[in-house]
This record gives structure tokens, sequence and C-alpha cells, in this order.
């Protein structure tokens, strides 16, 4: 095209964008239908075609099956100039460079009173309308609108989040567009599908490294309709800041759900400072979180951790939300930067506290040291509003951390460094009950329900015999009736899992190792791996419809220098798969020890049913500081803080 064809088509569109701000939609849609387009010239004004409608459609509700109609002719004649000519890809190259047009990525957009229930707020500037004269990409479309879903309203659905970047040469911003549909993450996006019952309101919360400034809100809303494919949350706007060159982190732009509060799964891009995406070739495979609506009080502290997409083991970003803070209700975000990897930093730290030559008190100092460097470690914006509750006496009792971050003890973190140099020597494990969860799962539960019960009590040999294993077991069933697997091979797990106990007990031996991942040692040499676990055909459909607690007592005997277990990978797999809880150590415990904790919890869980299961192991935790025994502070509660038996 010359460019004072492509000068006049400019002004004629700017003319149909003035009538519309001044309110003359009649001239403008009259001007608008009036141009005679080419082929050639209809891909470079399709963008701001489209636009001009919706803006359109926004003001004039009269008007609004006329130009739907309009935009399903433009949808129509793009989707047919895009079959038929390849060479205008790059007229309208993608910005995510997908070279594949059969998605839909402009959302129909419905009336300010239309029942999904969006709320959009007006990005500011001279140009409410991006367009190719000003922004470096756009998205391709579908080659046919989407259908509407056919589905009961009481039966969850389920979405894909994504994340479009569109870059505003002109005013060098970023527009943010987010929504959910029926299709597949796409080229560079990482995150995980959601499944939400129609009627839930859903907010959509935008996060970023220090690369970037959010202009606005960081927060959208959505109410999910069961007729509409696409869930539409409307735009944000981010400015890229300058002088970012000496941040050492890579640039991340990401978005987290959440339903009443409790995350519920995200989308994320990695970007080059400016905002652009960078394509990284291979998408993480997804899995499937779950909107569960629940009733009844919410964790007074949710911190929520998602890694940067980059992976590498010290990049995240933060979410922190309460209640009880006006600033903090719908969550504020920052960064998290490690010095190095969270697994050597906690191999470290352990070194230190589960010396067996030292002495207890020795140990017991060791601990408050490595809590109080953890705590230093800590994300600020956590500790921003922790102490805020602290110290301005708002209520403080449950945390709840929902991180794909495995291996930091937050439960560990000794609180120092506060306003008026407030120190503590307890941690936040022995102060407040404490649940963790992870990103990939559907909603943890709070009400558990126990009524049979499997355990595996491999019998071992030699140096490796758990001494204490037999009366584990033996207590186990006689608080809850089932039976005990002993010895244990691969096949037996697989078939007594399979079979939906609702209480799955491990005493066994396990190991993290950095290359293989984790694996408990079973009889005859066998081994049951994170990753075998999660291949077992049929599981995770017994443990969708069963949701078992898992307890994983992973002991050493005699133990020389206790070995990292952590919940990367079997706490990870059994909730991935399905678990309404599981209960694990950090690194391997002392075996009589292990045996006094199961025995404990369960007997707690039995007597008193209205207990949170959180709380029972706060007070387990605090006798690590009193007896300098470091494997009373070693077991995490995966799970709601807040969950107690049925």
């Amino acid at each position: 095209m010359k460019g004072d064809e492509l000068k006049g088509l400019e002004q004629r569109l700017f003319e149909a964008k003035r009538l519309v701000k001044a309110g003359d939609l009649l001239a403008a849609f009259r001007l608008l239908e009036q141009l005679q387009l080419s082929d050639e010239s209809f891909e470079l004004v399709f963008l701001d075609l489209m636009n001009v409608y919706r803006s359109m459609l926004d003001q004039l509700a009269d008007q609004q099956r006329a130009l739907q109609a309009s935009i399903e002719k433009l949808h129509i004649r793009h989707a047919s100039i895009r079959r038929a000519v390849s060479s205008f890809e790059t007229a309208t190259k993608p910005v995510f460079g997908d070279a594949f047009p059969n998605r839909e990525s402009i959302e129909r957009c419905p009336m300010p009173s239309d029942s999904t229930g969006v709320r959009r707020r007006e990005l500011p500037g001279k140009d409410d309308f991006p367009s190719p004269f000003d922004v470096e990409h756009t998205q391709p479309l579908g080659d046919a609108l989407p259908s509407p879903i056919i589905a009961d309203d009481q039966q969850p659905l389920e979405f894909i989040p994504h994340l479009d970047l569109l870059a505003n040469v002109s005013t060098k911003e970023i527009v943010a567009r987010v929504f959910l549909d029926q299709s597949t993450f796409r080229e560079g996006e990482f995150g995980e599908p959601v499944v939400a019952r129609p009627g839930s309101e859903v907010q959509a919360q935008l996060v970023t490294t220090p690369h970037f400034e959010i202009v606005g809100s960081a927060h959208l809303y959505c109410t999910i309709s069961s007729d509409q494919a696409r869930q539409a949350f409307g735009d944000f706007l981010v400015r890229p800041r300058v002088d970012t060159e000496k941040i050492d982190i890579e640039p991340a732009i990401s978005v987290l759900f959440t339903v009443d509060g409790r995350p519920s799964g995200t989308v994320k891009r990695r970007v080059d400072p400016q905002g652009h995406p960078i394509l990284l070739g291979d998408e993480l495979k997804p899995d499937t979180v779950e909107f569960v609506r629940e009733t009844g009080d919410k964790a007074d502290l949710t911190i929520t951790v998602m890694s940067n997409p980059i992976n590498d083991g010290r990049q995240f970003d933060c979410v922190v939300s309460s209640p009880h803070l006006p600033a903090f209700v719908n969550g504020i975000s920052g960064s998290w930067n490690l010095s190095e990897r969270s697994e050597a930093i906690v191999a470290k730290f352990m070194q230190g506290f589960t010396d067996p030559t030292t002495k207890a008190s020795g140990l017991i100092a060791a601990l408050r040291g490595a809590g109080k460097e953890l705590f230093d470690a800590s994300p600020a914006v956590f500790q921003e509003a922790f102490w805020e509750l602290m110290t301005g006496g708002k209520p403080l009792a449950t945390i709840a951390i929902v991180s794909e971050e495995p291996f930091i003890p937050w439960e560990l973190m000794v609180p120092n460094g506060g306003p008026d140099d407030v120190d503590k020597d307890t941690p936040l494990g022995v102060d407040y009950t404490v649940g963790r969860w992870i990103i990939k799962a559907k909603a943890a539960r709070r009400s558990m329900t126990i009524s049979d019960s499997c355990v595996f009590a491999p019998k071992y040999s030699g140096r490796l015999v758990l001494g204490m294993a037999g009366a584990e077991a033996d207590a186990v069933i006689k608080v809850f009736p089932g039976k005990i697997i002993s010895p244990v091979s691969f096949d037996q797990i697989a078939d007594e899992m399979l079979g939906g106990p609702s209480l799955i007990h491990f005493v066994c031996h396990g190991k993290d190792d950095t290359a293989n991942g984790q694996f408990i040692l079973l009889d005859d040499g066998q081994k049951l791996t994170d990753t075998n676990l999660r291949g077992i055909s049929g599981l995770a459909a017994v443990f969708k419809t069963k949701a078992p607690i898992v307890f994983l007592n992973a002991c050493e005997v005699g133990r020389g220098n206790p070995s990292l277990v952590g919940p990367r990978g079997f706490a990870a797999q059994f909730i991935k798969l399905g678990a309404q809880a599981v209960i694990a150590p950090l690194w391997s415990v002392d075996d009589k020890i292990a045996h006094e904790i199961a025995l404990e919890f369960y007997d707690q869980v039995k007597t008193q049913p209205g207990r949170r299961f959180a709380e029972i192991f706060k007070e387990i935790r605090s006798r690590a500081y009193q007896s300098g025994r470091d494997s009373y502070a070693a077991y995490c509660f995966f799970g709601d803080p807040l969950a107690v038996a049925a």
C-alpha cells in the first residue's frame, strides 16, 4: 500500500474514533461502513475496526445486535483471508510468534450489564484504541467464533488462562489482557488450568518483576458464566522502568487467580525488559486447579509464591493477602530473590541444627539462628504484612502458604528486626497454625474424613531395620481400622492404593536425590519414586473420589547426618493426584521420635475431632525448642491451616 493511501486510512479511522468519543455513534458507524477496503488494507486496519466497534457496543445498547453482526463479519472475513493468503502472516504476526492462527484471541466484549460480570477499567492515555499504527504486534484470530458452553450450572467448568501482551510504541506501555477459554496454553505461556463453577467470582492479580510498574489497579474480576466460552477480565496496563540493568533476575509478567482469597491458578510469561514476550519452546504441562467454594473463616495471612518462568530455584514472585489489613485484602505482590537455590540454602542450615555431636543447647541455638536468617531472607512484602498484623493488634493465628518453592521451611522462620527492634525467640510454626499447599493442585479442604487405613511398613534388613515400624503400624490400624502391608513391593502399593483407603501411612526410609528425584526404599531392593507413583494407572481417579490423607514418615536409624527428603516430590505428587492433606518431614527423622509423633497425631485426631490438624503439629514443633531434638521441627503439614477431621 502506498504512503498516501495508508495516511488516508489512518485519517478516516482517527475521525471515526473522534466521533465515537464525541458520542456521535451513528456518524461513526456510517463512516466505517462506507470504507471500501482491499484485502491488504483490511489486514492493516482490522484491529482498529474491531476496537472501534467494541467501544460502540459498550456505549450504545440499542445498536448491539447490528454491531455484533458487523464484528462477526470481520471475524469471518479475516479468517477467510488468513486461510487463503499466507503472505499476510507477517502483517499480523502474533505477539507470541504463533504461526498457527487457529485460536480465538479477541473476545466478544459484553455490554457493561452483561451477565459475565466483568469489571473493566478505562486505560488512561491519548489513545484508547491500540492500533497497527502504534502497536508493535497483534494477535491472530480463530477461524470461527467460540460457541457457548453447554453445562450444568452446578458442575465446574475447566478453562485455560491466557495473558496477551500488546506493546504500544508511542507510549512505551504494555497492555496485559487476561482471559480464560477452552483452548490450550500457547507458545511461551506457563501455568495451570482453572476449573470454576458458574457464578464463582474470580480475581486476577497482576504480578511483575521489578523491571515493570503497574499503572492503575493490579486487580481485575470476572464472574464465571456458563453461556460464555470466553471469560474476559479486561486489561491491565504495565510500564517498563528505566535503569533496570542492575536487577539480577529475569523479567517476567504473571497473573495469579484467586477465589475468596484462596490461590487457585496462574499464567506466566518470560519477557524482555521492555515487556516483549520471550518464546521458550517447551511449555510446562499443566495440572488442573479447581476453584472450590469454601465457607467459614479465611487464614489470617496467606502467602502465595510463584516461581519465575526461568525456574532457576532462586527467583520468585510473592503475593501476600490478609482479610484484616485493608491494603492487603486483595493481595500485594513483590519479588523474592534468593542468594542461591533454595535447596542448597536449606541443606546448609540443616547441617547446623541436625549435627548429632552438638549438645541440646547448641542445637536449639542453631535452630533459632537459622530461623532468624531464613526470616531475613523471606519476601519483603511478607515481612511488611506480618509486622503490621503483629504490632497493630490485628488477629494473627493462622498462616497459609501456597508455594511453588518446595524447600524453604517457613515454619522455622524466627521473626526479628521488626518495628522498634522487635525480636522473637520462637518460630512461626510454634506461635501460629501453619498449613502449606502447592499451586498446581485443587484447593485444600477444610473438613476431612478418615474411615479406614492402609499402612505400608517395609521389613528391611540389617542396618536398615526400623525398630519402631511394627509398633507404629499396629497403632495406626488400632485407631483407624485397616490393613498392614509388610513386606512391601511396588505392585502391592499400587494395588492397595487403588482400593481407595481414606488414610495412607508410610513408615519407611526416604531419600531426595538431586539427579534422580525422591524415592521410598521398599523391600528386596525395590523403590517407589515420585515419578512412577503418578504413573500408576487409575490412581488419579481413585484419589479424586476418595481424597485420602497421606502420612509419609521417612525415618533413619542412627542418623549420622540426616538427609534432606523435602516435600518436593512425594508430597507434591500425592497432592496433585488428589490427596486432601499430606504430612511429611523436610528431612529424615529419628525412628523413635517419628513413632511418637505419628501416635500422638492419630490419637488427637480421633479423640479431638474438632482440633485443627496444623495446630497439632504446632504443639509438636515446639518440643524441638525445648529438647534440642530437631526431628520434632522437621514435619510439614500440607493442607488448609483451618482443616479439621469431619
